[in-house]
């Protein structure tokens, strides 16, 4: 009777086309019970505060570090290479902290762009173990990484992750003008303009799935077969 009931409501499914409505309302309903069991929307709050907190001191650190290099007022015209991809309340952003650090002297921009690192990679940090924290919940573990030893694993993580968007910037920003100043074919400039995009898929796929892969608190699996 059990076996029969547990068929008809798609338990034994071998695909989501076979579940019954019955089955689709038995999934909805353990949905909502593990996302009230799992601490669920705190946790994706969390994640979503601390990368908004890490946000505006990297926009701060970029600039000044950019304008230690650069004249800050040619980098709003680098940047517009950006308006195809960032709002225009982002752009405003980064427009109005140019004109701030033009202002600033050399020391002052040195100054600005260190405590702007420093305060973005400590709210990096914590959203990446707020990242953790969600994976563990996701795959039923616990946290069993020691303080040190976690802190250094989010914290190469976290720097890796600042590192891959500093590339992807310069992919979008730089790029392009970096093919006209080696006076490519316009067929070359065209093709790799394009194929930017697809690599950049890949380069974020293989990131997502690494998190994946060592975010949790999980041992190794097995090599020898036994389990």
């Amino acid at each position: 009777m059990a076996m029969d009931q547990a068929a008809s409501r798609g338990r034994h499914a071998a695909a989501p086309a076979q579940i019954p409505a019955s089955g689709w309302k038995d999934v909805l309903a353990r949905v909502y019970d593990n996302i009230t069991e799992h601490r669920i929307l705190a946790i994706a709050a969390g994640v979503t505060f601390y990368v908004l907190l890490a946000i505006f001191p990297a926009i701060a650190a970029f600039v000044a570090l950019y304008s230690l290099f650069a004249d800050p007022s040619t980098i709003g015209a680098h940047l517009q290479a950006l308006s195809g991809f960032l709002p225009k309340e982002g752009l405003a952003i980064i427009d109005e902290q140019l004109r701030r650090v033009s202002a600033q002297g050399g020391a002052a921009l040195g100054l600005a762009s260190v405590i702007g690192l420093l305060v973005s990679l400590w709210s990096a940090n914590a959203g990446m173990k707020a990242i953790f924290d969600a994976l563990n919940v996701v795959y039923q573990e616990r946290e069993k990484r020691g303080f040190f030893r976690l802190n250094a694993i989010t914290l190469g993580f976290t720097l890796a992750g600042m590192a891959a968007v500093a590339v992807a910037l310069g992919v979008m920003v730089v790029l392009p003008p970096a093919l006209e100043a080696l006076g490519l074919r316009q067929g070359v400039q065209t093709a790799v303009e394009v194929l930017r995009w697809p690599a950049l898929l890949v380069v974020v796929a293989l990131a997502v799935s690494v998190v994946y892969r060592y975010g949790p608190s999980r041992a190794e699996p097995s090599r020898d077969g036994a389990g």
